[in-house]
């Protein structure tokens, strides 16, 4: 078994999904609280899932989908 100690997002220059990504990231060290919820989530999914990174992912896609429209809004307040 190995450890994975990085995950790497390639993107061409100018793609959206860079300041999702980055938002994404940046919203979740400004808010502990919900970094702790998906750390805690992604732990349940990976106990869960083990060996079924299929399911893995789409258990995480609900919250994911909340923290970017939260880290979209937190980014950009109108």
């Amino acid at each position: 078994m190995y450890k994975r100690t990085h995950h790497i997002h390639i993107f061409e220059t100018g793609n959206p999904e860079i300041s999702k990504h980055i938002n994404f990231r940046d919203y979740l060290i400004a808010h502990p609280e919900d970094a702790k919820r998906y750390e805690e989530l992604k732990k349940e999914l990976s106990i869960k899932f083990r060996y079924d990174s299929r399911n893995y992912v789409a258990g995480k896609d609900n919250f994911i989908k909340d923290i970017d429209r939260k880290a979209a809004m937190w980014a950009n307040p109108r």
